[in-house]
């Protein structure tokens, strides 16, 4: 049993108990696989990918915990030595499946690392899975990690024989620069908003010219750049110690999902490739008056108005109304009433999509429930989703009132909702059953997401 495979507990059930089952665990990937980070941010999965460092001790014992008993052994799947921790994880759980994890990472740290570092390093190696747990951008452990790193790789002294040690710097150095290379970002897009907000008295060419040259700030005038020529320095040390691939163009990697980590150091973490995209189509309308209701249109891109709700369903720290678990052992068990998004492997070429269509929710069971909704107002949800949306409002079919623009994968779709709906001020969305088994999984309906807001005059 491994990848695409039926669950492990239905194959035991179905298959004759002469038979054992021997386990084939994918513990080398990280996204559009068999056991995902469960809300792995967006900033992580469109620059890590799938095969960065991923040292995840509590999630792999959890998966190991709760399905060895239906196995007669396991043969981990591994693409590379960028799950080396998890391999230790996996082996002594294997000798031992109730071993505390913190005892297996002391065993790493001490025997790979350092003998007097044992019980630091094992807290290192526990923090990077930290690292990935919830917003980014709010998750200030990341830096606590970051600079505990630096005092280990101080201690160690020479880390160039020490591929292991480097592998996991690396991935800490990594995190941080992505969490700041994030915050700076949002602020600059931000910004940019601001500017283009005036752009009826600073004039349309103007607005727009300054508007990009923010933007293009992130490029210009980067942050920690130290600590990015660590990462690159880390990373031409571990290929040439053990050809770890780290891009295709400089260290060969079989393409940009493979570890390809520094082939994304400056992939945009706001949506400044849509902005730029958009900023080329105003500046071909004729008529003034059209430019600039274009302008307004990216300003309130997202703002849902008085009363108004926006959320990005597959996103971690924008989606309130969806419920989250972050253990994957218990996101695991829930997986069918409580499903996990999924990230798009977007390449690291340029796309002008909004950063809300790199993740999507296929499935959402238990509906999204919007309340403090004025009764005597009319409504309407807007989102984009791949194919026709079969939404239901308070179980009901809603009424499809307008399609708008496509990009790339997805379509603005709106919907009117009913006044009878709105008698308790509240609805909740839920979308209907489709029939999507001739489709692979890839072209099947998703949203992205979604606003609920007053019907414009």
């Amino acid at each position: 049993m491994g990848p695409s495979s039926p669950s492990l507990a239905d194959t035991r059930k179905r298959l004759p108990k002469r038979y054992p089952i021997r386990w084939y665990p994918d513990i080398t990937h990280t996204i559009r696989c068999q056991y995902p980070v469960p809300w792995w941010d967006p900033a992580y999965g469109m620059t890590l990918g799938r095969e960065p460092v991923n040292p995840r001790p509590t999630d792999m014992a959890a998966v190991y915990r709760m399905l060895y008993r239906n196995t007669n052994g396991f043969l981990t799947y591994s693409d590379g030595v960028h799950d080396d921790f998890n391999k230790s994880v996996w082996s002594l759980l294997g000798w031992e499946p109730d071993l505390p994890v913190r005892e297996i990472a002391k065993d790493y740290a001490r025997f790979f690392f350092q003998s007097n570092l044992a019980d630091s390093g094992a807290d290192a190696l526990l923090a990077l899975e930290t690292n990935w747990r919830g917003p980014l951008a709010t998750n200030g452990s990341v830096d606590a990690t970051f600079s505990f790193w630096q005092l280990l790789a101080t201690q160690l002294g020479d880390t160039s024989a020490n591929w292991r040690f480097e592998m996991h710097l690396m991935r800490a150095y990594y995190d941080f620069y992505t969490r700041h290379r994030l915050l700076n970002e949002t602020r600059l897009e931000k910004e940019t908003l601001a500017i283009l907000a005036n752009a009826n008295t600073l004039g349309i060419s103007k607005s727009i010219d300054l508007a990009k040259a923010k933007l293009l700030e992130a490029g210009k005038q980067p942050i920690l750049t130290e600590d990015r020529l660590k990462i690159e320095s880390l990373a031409e040390s571990l290929f040439k110690s053990i050809g770890l691939q780290t891009s295709v163009k400089r260290y060969h990697a079989s393409g940009s999902e493979r570890g390809a980590i520094l082939d994304f150091l400056d992939y945009p973490l706001n949506n400044r490739w849509f902005l730029e995209d958009q900023f080329s189509s105003i500046a071909k309308m004729p008529i003034p008056g059209d430019q600039l209701k274009a302008i307004q249109r990216i300003v309130d891109w997202e703002n849902p108005g008085p009363g108004g709700y926006y959320d990005v369903l597959g996103h971690v720290g924008r989606s309130p109304r969806m419920a989250k678990m972050f253990d994957l052992g218990d996101a695991m068990k829930h997986y069918h009433t409580i499903p996990v998004p999924t990230q798009r492997n977007m390449g690291e070429g340029r796309r002008p999509l909004r950063m809300a269509w790199h993740v999507y929710q296929d499935e959402i069971p238990e509906g999204l429930t919007y309340d403090n909704l004025e009764p005597n107002r009319d409504y309407i949800v807007r989102l984009y989703s791949q194919r026709e949306s079969p939404l239901m409002i308070d179980d009901k079919p809603a009424r499809l009132i307008r399609k708008g623009e496509s990009f790339d994968q997805v379509t603005l779709q709106e919907f009117e909702v009913p006044k009878e709906a709105l008698k308790d001020g509240k609805i909740t969305l839920t979308w209907a059953a489709l029939d999507e088994r001739h489709l692979n999984w890839r072209n099947r309906h998703y949203v992205t997401d979604i606003w609920v807001m007053r019907k414009p005059d």
